[in-house]
């Protein structure tokens, strides 16, 4: 499952994965930093 996942969003659009994972993980840091 997890391979498949994997290798279904890659080659659907790199594009398009970049963005999503990109805003996640800035709200993550982003969110740690502002409660530290």
């Amino acid at each position: 499952a997890n391979l498949r996942d994997c290798s279904s969003i890659t080659p659907s659009g790199p594009s398009k994965t970049t963005p999503a994972p990109l805003p996640l993980i800035f709200d993550a840091p982003s969110t740690e930093r502002v409660q530290g």
